[in-house]
């Protein structure tokens, strides 16, 4: 399932589905150490914008919290 272009299908319908419902952006948030989700998040025109450290002991990975502005995103797909 990985390295299939899944997550990124997913993350443009819902991107889609978002500013047919007139939404202006779309937050994501993900284990610091999940470095494949992280980019494809990145490569769907998402950056970050806080980290949450782990506090909750060991077994806790942080979190890093990520933002699509779908306004911007969408003038550039629709330049007219």
């Amino acid at each position: 399932h990985r390295r299939r272009g899944y997550g990124q299908a997913i993350l443009e319908n819902a991107a889609s589905l978002a500013v047919a419902k007139g939404l202006c952006s779309l937050h994501v948030e993900t284990y610091a150490q999940d470095h494949a989700a992280l980019a494809t998040y990145k490569r769907c025109g998402f950056r970050q914008i806080a980290e949450r450290p782990a506090v909750n002991g060991p077994d806790d990975r942080g979190q890093i919290l990520l933002y699509k502005d779908l306004v911007e995103a969408e003038k550039i797909a629709n330049p007219n």
